[in-house]
């Protein structure tokens, strides 16, 4: 068995005039944790939305599980990422769960699209495992917009380990949480992504302390991929805080995330 889940080759990002990535090379193993990182306008989420099979890229190579993986313009919803996407767990900042559907049945429809066998013991098992002991949780009339963040983001990572994925895909899953609840679903994720069958998790973060607890991080400056290892949240700050670039990305949140960035930086410092 391949044990190189995600392989890029050169790969570029464009959209328009603008290159998002330039020149990405980066490999992926399969039970490997890794944390990217970096300010706005980076290219992060442009990073994880190609490996997640959500846009395409430009130029390059881009394997998955061995395959070449080649999305074109247009073919989102088409078969090739639909199929990427149902062997894969994707965890975002604004919870995305089906609002008209229980948890229980949130699970249920993300075990049968991925093609596993939903079975109801498994679910009540998940939901345990990622602390959503109370009885609520299972009852067919809990809708999610009963439930905390907190609560919302625990059943999202429920609903991507119920399709025994090769690869969870979280692009700031922390982003709309309280520091304390962001640090406890961070350490679940990784948790989680470690247990028997384990998989690899990929974890966009402006959070130096959150990617310094995955097993590698990766950092990015202006699509340029410029930080491939182990690094302490003290260095990853540091690398953050030395991008040349920033207060030039144009993002239109750079008050509010520059706002956060620097309360992370002190918080290592």
């Amino acid at each position: 068995m391949n044990s190189i889940t995600i392989q890029l080759r050169n790969v570029v990002k464009k959209f328009g005039d603008t290159t998002a990535l330039d020149d990405v090379s980066l490999r992926v193993m399969r039970t490997e944790t890794v944390g990217i990182i970096g300010r706005s306008g980076s290219g992060k989420s442009t990073l994880l939305n190609i490996m997640a099979g959500l846009t395409g890229h430009s130029e390059g190579d881009y394997e998955f599980d061995g395959a070449p993986f080649t999305l074109n313009d247009g073919e989102e919803n088409g078969p090739i990422a639909v199929d990427l996407r149902r062997k894969t767990g994707y965890i975002n900042q604004a919870s995305d769960l089906l609002s008209n559907f229980s948890v229980l049945r949130n699970l249920e429809i993300a075990a049968s699209l991925s093609g596993q066998l939903y079975l109801e013991d498994v679910a009540c098992n998940l939901l345990n495992s990622v602390d959503l002991k109370n009885c609520r949780f299972l009852d067919r009339k809990c809708l999610p917009h009963t439930l905390s963040g907190g609560e919302r983001q625990r059943v999202n990572i429920a609903r991507s380990i119920i399709k025994n994925p090769k690869i969870i895909f979280a692009d700031e899953p922390t982003g709309a949480l309280d520091v304390y609840t962001g640090e406890v679903i961070i350490d679940l994720l990784i948790e989680q992504a470690k247990k028997d069958p384990p998989c690899a998790l990929i974890l966009v973060t402006h959070d130096p302390k959150a990617a310094a607890k995955c097993d590698r991080q990766l950092g990015l400056v202006k699509g340029r991929l410029e930080l491939d290892g182990n690094y302490t949240a003290k260095e990853l700050a540091e690398f953050i805080k030395n991008d040349p670039n920033h207060g030039n990305d144009g993002d239109n949140n750079k008050i509010r995330r520059t706002t956060k960035t620097a309360r992370m930086l002190d918080q290592c410092s």
